[in-house]
């Protein structure tokens, strides 16, 4: 498994700890950047993800000028399009796809890898047979066709990658990728929940905490908190409110009692509903929830704060902070 198609400010964060990792580099300030972490991380396998010759060309040229001896090299995966017209090369261009690689292999510091193709439009949907369906038709099928159209002209492909949390069981089984890239799995949220299957393999492990501010405008109606568009992501939905009678919150189990809406950068407003069974939130009161989408809650925090269960199953204590390094636009 790979970190895959990541900003180069989260590479290199991680290139301490990662084995291998794929990125997409376009532009000069980019590329130079690229050539850095390459100079001075030791242990990662760094790989970029291309769909153009001209951007082969202007990788290795900087990676030729920055050089001393020949001693920078770069593995290069060619980019498909498996469906969602996002980056790739088209999987029936064949010459297209056969041009990039020749590009690759034209320079000495470049060696090809293989083929990147992921269907990051597949991950929530949320029939399990029809997400199978949709991935076989197309990242499967696409990375299928580019693989025989470099076949065709004796080149092999070490590395097939895709797949993420909602979809890597498919590319796993589908006999045509051989490395996956899931990532959301680790903490989960609320829209691949949502998924037919999505509660059955992993659990929620990211709360979002936020305070009660105000109960002043229709008490009993609705309660206003201190988290809005700042402090969760709402492109996939809103986060969801957890039980704090399981595990003080820290729990998968929706409190049905509440709806939230956003209130704007600072505020979210909370709509109880007839499901509240009595229950009072006061001013201060903390609240934990589940985001609608975790990749960019995450990139909106400074620090992630980590939790174990006491030994005595009564509370929860602090076990270490993790400071999130790679947020931001990593432009």
């Amino acid at each position: 498994m790979a970190v895959s198609g990541g900003k180069v400010t989260q590479i290199y964060v991680c290139c301490s700890c990662l084995s291998t990792s794929h990125l997409e580099v376009v532009g000069k300030k980019k590329i130079a950047r690229l050539v850095s972490l390459l100079r001075h991380a030791s242990k990662p396998k760094i790989d970029v993800i291309v769909d153009s010759a001209l951007n082969v060309h202007n990788i290795a040229s900087h990676l030729e000028r920055e050089s001393e001896s020949n001693d920078l090299a770069l593995g290069v995966l060619i980019e498909i399009n498996g469906g969602q017209n996002r980056c790739g090369v088209e999987s029936r261009n064949e010459e297209s796809i056969v041009e990039i690689y020749r590009s690759i292999e034209s320079y000495a510091g470049l060696t090809f890898r293989g083929l990147h193709c992921y269907g990051g439009n597949l991950q929530h949907v949320r029939s399990p047979a029809e997400r199978q369906s949709l991935v076989m038709a197309g990242p499967i099928a696409a990375a299928e066709r580019a693989r025989n159209s470099l076949a065709k002209i004796g080149v092999s492909c070490d590395i097939i990658t895709g797949g993420g949390t909602g979809t890597f069981q498919f590319e796993a089984d589908g006999g045509v990728h051989n490395e996956i890239q899931p990532g959301s799995y680790a903490f989960m949220d609320v829209d691949y929940s949502l998924n037919d299957d999505g509660k059955d393999r992993f659990e929620n492990a990211l709360f979002v905490h936020t305070s009660v501010v105000s109960t002043a405008s229709s008490p009993g109606e609705r309660t206003v908190v201190d988290a809005g568009s700042k402090a969760v992501s709402l492109d996939c939905g809103p986060p969801c409110v957890t039980r704090l009678d399981i595990n003080q919150g820290l729990s998968g189990s929706i409190d049905e009692g509440f709806t939230y809406e956003c209130g704007g950068d600072e505020h979210g407003i909370l709509i109880h509903s007839s499901d509240m069974c009595g229950k009072v939130l006061n001013e201060g009161d903390t609240l934990r929830m589940i985001p609608g989408h975790i990749d960019p809650t995450v990139n909106m925090h400074d620090w992630l704060i980590c939790v174990r269960k006491h030994p005595s199953g009564k509370d929860f204590i602090v076990e270490d902070t993790w400071r999130i390094r790679g947020r931001g636009p990593g432009i």
